[in-house]
């Protein structure tokens, strides 16, 4: 049986081949591919015709708009047949296609209005008007927050977005401004008018800096505006000046006649010869003190001015508040060699005489600044109130109770809280000067370095005296070494004599941060400041 079923098989391939034994056989023509055109029509439009050939039957994307549309008119859809289709839709080839633009007229886009609400704050900000379906981003906040408190983020009736925000518009929106608190305190600062008349409303302020206004009470008879102080503080602030409130704080007006009191000024020998005309000047006046011209008695020289048995340096600023007379003091000479100036012919010119003793609301006042350290590039100022006694004004560093008596023991904050001694190290600064000279000698008043600390650290010199020039920029510094003190004169002296000393305009006298190994305590009491120029070589 399985013979058979091979002999049929074989017997029926040589059927179906058409095979004859010798005879060779032609294989069939395969059928060959079709491709139909599928043309782009501008139809009224303006660009050029675009054809290409496409296989028959195959799936076909149709194309993005490709021609300008007619003159106010945009494209609508593309027609093939009747049909209409958008870009991207996909047809199946048969034939040669003609795919028709069709247009419609230009619609106005809608608009909508983006407003901004101040929320808890106050101000205002301009609307913006955008096309649906725009985005905008939203902007920085410009509203002034509660007090205490800023700007958050933006919100909706939905959602709340940050500054900068791209949020989609599509109908009228209003954006509210939501704060959070800023981690200050707020303080009362009151006004009171002691003496005057009229209103000045309490403030309400974040804790830091506060700008003190303009006196808008009216002052007492004869009278006029002088100075803010904080209660009966003696400390005077000026309006536009700030302070620093770190608590409810009330501002005094204090008053000045307007025909003040004239008090006259003499000068009495004391036993000397000579004379030194006085001079008569309105009430609260500050006058510097003479120099000395008297001749002193036999033996003696000058020592100091005395004023109701308070000693003062010559051409110390003094307040008038009465008649006055100012008494010369005498001393014993003493045997000391005197001390070599600059050994040159030119002329010395005086930069500058600056005072201590003035205070820092004066014209060109002598201003007590905190320093950082020793480097140029670490210096700031912040103007306090020393202590001041005896006519000197202290500056000292850090706080201890082992030191010789007079030494300044404890850490101070001043009445208008603009300082706390700190490890910062302590100086003053001058005001501007001009001078011709290309060298300057700086001699500095003082009535006694204390320090009982151990020997100076290598390179951290005790006093310094940093150079500026216009803007504030650093030239240089003289170094005074402590022991350096002149027994005859009390004085610190230091000469500058770069070759950019022409170019100093002020300087800062500057106790160093940290001069000392072991406890670093010291403190220094200074008078004055005295500056001289030599003309250039």
């Amino acid at each position: 049986m399985k013979n058979k079923i091979l002999s049929i098989l074989f017997v029926s391939t040589l059927l179906l081949c058409g095979c004859n034994k010798g005879e060779e056989q032609t294989p069939p023509t395969p059928p060959s591919e079709i491709y139909y055109s599928v043309t782009y029509l501008a139809n009224g439009g303006s660009g050029d015709t675009f054809s290409e050939s496409v296989k028959e039957n195959s799936e076909y994307t149709i194309k993005d708009f490709m021609y300008t549309a007619p003159a106010d008119k945009e494209f609508n859809s593309w027609v093939i047949d009747n049909v209409t289709y958008q870009p991207k839709d996909k047809i199946t080839v048969t034939k040669d296609i003609d795919i028709i633009a069709t247009y419609k007229d230009k619609s106005s886009p809608k608009s909508y209005t983006v407003t901004f609400n101040p929320g808890k704050g106050s101000g205002y900000m301009a609307p913006i008007v955008v096309e649906e379906g725009f985005s905008i981003q939203l902007p920085v906040s410009t509203f002034t927050p509660p007090l205490g408190e800023i700007f958050y983020r933006w919100g909706d009736d939905v959602t709340t977005y940050k500054e900068k925000a791209y949020v989609t518009i599509n109908e009228d929106t209003e954006f509210t401004a939501y704060y959070i608190k800023n981690g200050k305190e707020t303080y009362t600062v009151s006004f009171d008018s002691n003496g005057g008349t009229g209103v000045m409303n309490p403030v309400e302020v974040e804790e830091g800096l506060y700008t003190l206004p303009s006196c808008t009470f009216t002052a007492p008879s004869n009278k006029t505006f002088d100075y803010w102080s904080i209660s009966t503080a003696s400390t005077h602030y000026q309006a536009g000046q700030q302070i620093n409130v770190t608590s409810n704080v009330t501002m005094s007006a204090n008053w000045k006649n307007i025909t003040p009191n004239k008090y006259t000024v003499s000068y009495n020998s004391n036993g000397g010869s000579g004379s030194i005309p006085s001079v008569t000047v309105d009430e609260n006046t500050w006058i510097y003190l003479e120099y000395n011209s008297f001749a002193a008695p036999s033996n003696k020289e000058f020592d100091c001015w005395t004023i109701n048995n308070s000693s003062y340096s010559e051409h110390q600023a003094y307040k008038v508040v009465s008649n006055v007379t100012v008494y010369a003091k005498w001393k014993d000479k003493e045997d000391i060699p005197p001390e070599v100036d600059w050994e040159d012919d030119k002329v010395m010119l005086e930069c500058g005489f600056y005072n201590m003793g003035v205070p820092l609301n004066e014209d060109d006042p002598v201003e007590i600044k905190t320093t950082l350290s020793a480097d140029a590039s670490s210096w700031f100022n912040t103007t306090f109130d020393g202590d001041v006694d005896n006519n000197y004004r202290y500056i000292y560093k850090n706080s201890c109770s082992d030191g010789p008596k007079g030494h300044k023991c404890s850490v101070q904050t001043y009445a208008n809280g603009s300082l706390k001694v700190t490890s910062a190290g302590l100086g003053f600064g001058s005001p501007y000067f001009t001078h011709e000279g290309a060298k300057l000698e700086f001699r500095i008043g003082i009535n006694g370095v204390y320090n009982n600390s151990e020997k100076p650290d290598k390179g951290k010199d005790t006093f310094h005296i940093y150079m500026f020039g216009d803007n504030n920029v650093y030239l240089g510094k003289a170094v005074i070494k402590e022991g350096t003190v002149s027994t005859s004169t009390n004085e610190l002296k230091a000469y500058y004599t770069e070759s950019n000393c022409v170019n100093v305009r002020y300087f800062e006298f500057r106790c160093n941060a940290l001069p000392y190994k072991s406890s670093q305590c010291y403190n220094v009491g200074i008078s004055y400041c005295n500056v001289k120029s030599w003309e250039r070589a």
